[in-house]
């Protein structure tokens, strides 16, 4: 599909959902600009939300945020391995 969409337009973003890192590796090894595991995203969501109920701003909770969806996006382009967080 992203081939297709490419094929119109170069340009084109692309944004696609992914129920595991071995899918989310994949979709963005085929050309998806963005692949999310939605999951992990309402997890991020909610782990937001929790921060700045106990008080956390939230630009420091979105920073959290993205901080560990990073980690993630960089275990999975260098492993298709899953990433498990202590503490």
């Amino acid at each position: 599909m992203v081939r297709r969409a490419r094929h119109v337009n170069l340009d084109i973003d692309t944004l696609a959902r992914s129920h595991s890192d071995e899918e989310t590796a994949f979709l963005r090894d085929s050309g998806v600009g963005i692949a999310r595991m939605g999951e992990r995203e309402l997890a991020l969501s909610m782990m937001s939300h929790a921060l700045q109920t106990m008080g956390v701003d939230e630009d420091k909770a979105q920073r959290t945020m993205q901080d560990i969806r990073s980690m993630y996006s960089l275990s999975a382009s260098r492993s298709t391995q899953s990433v498990i967080l202590s503490g």
